[in-house]
């Protein structure tokens, strides 16, 4: 093995840490092993048979030891963290479950929100009649949901009403009640009310918005002139729930 005063070693200058001493081997001196060794000039060691330098350290002890962040040009090593790199997606790679979210694909998640409302100009859009009466109607397939209500009633009667606003089911023919919401309105004004349920239909299922007055509305003038139905389909079920 030969020992020149030109190359780089590393991509850096090495720098051998004494344990102790004061000897120092200068430019053109033979190396001393566990002193202090300065130079300012590039040492290159090469062994035209293989591998020219071999560091040795205890277990879970730093083989190589530098004193700056700069990048060590081809300094190339086999584990980043104790992981070889076919443990690391590349840049332009694609993950083996990109496809999934959480672990579930795409399927796995429904977006199709279904909605119906009602929309005046003035006329009067949807009477609540004293037995209720049905408007803003979607069909839904078998499915847990989440359902939303929102219904603005305009009392054109002069006395307070009573307005009650809810959900209704049809299934099989065979129609059912759902959440309600209810508001007390003036002679004259509008009220505006709401309501959710959280519900699970077996099979194919007719949600409709349902609104009547349970007192008031003498003249039978009162109206929806307002509403929003919607119906979120959701995968998992969270708390009380209601069976269609």
């Amino acid at each position: 093995m030969r020992l020149t005063r030109t190359g780089v070693v590393l991509g850096s200058v090495i720098t051998f840490v004494a344990i102790g001493g004061t000897a120092v081997a200068s430019n053109g001196a033979a190396l001393l092993l566990g002193k202090p060794n300065t130079a300012t000039v590039v040492t290159t060691l090469t062994n035209a048979s293989g591998v020219p330098l071999a560091l040795n350290a205890k277990p879970y002890w730093p083989a190589l030891q530098v004193n700056t962040t700069a990048q060590i040009n081809n300094l190339n090593a086999d584990l980043l963290n104790g992981h070889h790199a076919d443990a690391f997606l590349s840049a332009m790679g694609k993950a083996a479950d990109s496809a999934k979210l959480g672990g579930q694909p795409a399927s796995a998640y429904l977006s199709t929100i279904y909605t119906a409302s009602t929309r005046s100009d003035g006329t009067p859009s949807v009477v609540p009649l004293p037995d209720g009466n049905r408007f803003d109607s979607i069909a839904v397939p078998a499915g847990n949901y989440q359902l939303g209500l929102t219904a603005s009633v305009s009392n054109v009667d002069p006395t307070v009403g009573d307005y009650q606003c809810s959900f209704l089911y049809v299934v099989n023919g065979l129609p059912s009640l759902g959440q309600d919401g209810a508001v007390d309105i003036s002679g004259g004004h509008v009220g505006t009310l709401a309501a959710s349920d959280t519900v699970t239909f077996s099979k194919p299922t007719t949600v409709s918005a349902r609104c009547l007055a349970r007192a008031g509305n003498a003249s039978n003038s009162a109206y929806v002139f307002e509403s929003h139905l919607t119906a979120t389909p959701i995968a998992v079920v969270h708390g009380t729930v209601t069976t269609y």
